[in-house]
């Protein structure tokens, strides 16, 4: 669109309102355009206007398979579990057809799946994934099996604990750097025994084989209980942090790790730690160990206003962001005084 000089450039909701306009008149004449529906269903979707955007999706699900998985989803977000079943089911059907006519067509392998995990049939998805990946390197079979035992995990009785370990177990076997897969090994650390201990033995089997390849970004996940900052725990966070350096979690702990170990690397300790912060300014455990390293290197001024941001935050801090450090630093905040400029012993 041409605009004369001096006249101010539309905002981005302006933009999105005149696309969207655009749609509704292509739909005007044309009903049944498949992407003008499906483009507009998204908005709505976006806006949460559920009911306007099962009227969309509805046509543009007639030959889109994925949309209508979209469409069984809504249904569920508005409490409607036989309308979303029906939708489901349909997803399988249409991708069942699809590998009839193609069997080694990928994508409705996966979406297949997709549609049975949909369908709390988790076996018959891990059934279809399982020969997916034994008759191809796609890495899509290994992230999507990761997925259905998550899943599966999440639907476990949460009193089934030694279940809910194997199952996330084996995500991590299949993904090993899948973050929803991290986080659970992460949650069950804090589990009361047995899990703890089950959590323990699994990851001293995973550090000792130190000739195969340990996963990049899942040693932070070791016990809250380990004490220690191992040589072999530096490498593998190193390893994570030059790999995902956007995870601030990540580098928040491969931050802290540099400066307790025996020849602290304070400069690349402050890079990683300031990069935490910086992805996530308001999360005061990366605030708080920014703090603590910056009072390492002397620079206390700096210091004073993560401390104290930490401090009002945590009052009573737990090391949850370095879950296999045992002691609890907000003690030392609670005795930190610039003045003297050193801890209080």
């Amino acid at each position: 669109m041409n605009r004369h000089c001096g006249e101010r450039e539309p905002t981005a909701t302006q933009i999105v309102e005149e696309i969207k306009q655009h749609l509704e008149h292509v739909i005007s004449s044309e009903p049944k355009h498949v992407e003008a529906q499906r483009i507009l269903g998204q908005f709505c979707l976006q806006e949460r206007r559920f009911d306007e955007a099962i009227q969309h999706l509805s046509v543009a699900a007639e030959t889109l398979p994925d949309v209508r998985f979209v469409l069984a989803q809504l249904y569920v977000l508005q409490g409607n579990r036989s309308l979303a079943e029906f939708q489901g089911k349909l997803v399988k059907d249409a991708y069942q057809q699809r590998l009839q006519a193609e069997p080694g067509d990928a994508d409705a392998q996966l979406g297949l799946a997709a549609a049975e995990l949909f369908l709390d049939r988790p076996q018959a998805a891990i059934d279809l994934l399982t020969q997916g990946l034994n008759r191809s390197s796609d890495e899509r079979f290994r992230a999507a099996l990761a997925h259905c035992y998550v899943t599966t995990c999440d639907r476990t009785d949460p009193a089934d604990a030694a279940l809910r370990l194997e199952l996330i177990e084996t995500a991590h076997r299949f993904d090993p750097d899948n973050w929803a897969v991290i986080s659970r090994l992460h949650a069950l650390a804090y589990e009361k025994d047995p899990p703890r201990r089950a959590h323990d033995r699994y990851w001293s089997r995973r550090l000792k084989t130190a000739s195969r390849r340990v996963p990049s970004t899942s040693c932070w996940v070791r016990s809250p209980h380990e004490k220690g900052t191992c040589p072999a725990l530096q490498s593998h966070l190193e390893t994570a942090y030059g790999l995902h350096p956007d995870w601030p979690e990540v580098a928040n702990n491969f931050a802290w790790l540099l400066a307790q170990s025996e020849k602290p690397d304070f400069e690349q300790a402050f890079r990683a730690a300031n990069s935490a912060v910086e992805r996530a300014p308001q999360n005061a455990h990366y605030r708080e160990t920014r703090g603590q390293i910056l009072t390492k290197m002397g620079r206390y001024q700096e210091a004073i206003a993560d401390l104290e941001s930490a401090l009002a935050a945590l009052p009573n801090s737990q090391p949850f962001t370095r879950p296999w450090l045992s002691r609890t630093r907000s003690w030392a905040i609670r005795n930190w005084r610039p003045s003297i400029g050193h801890w209080r012993s």
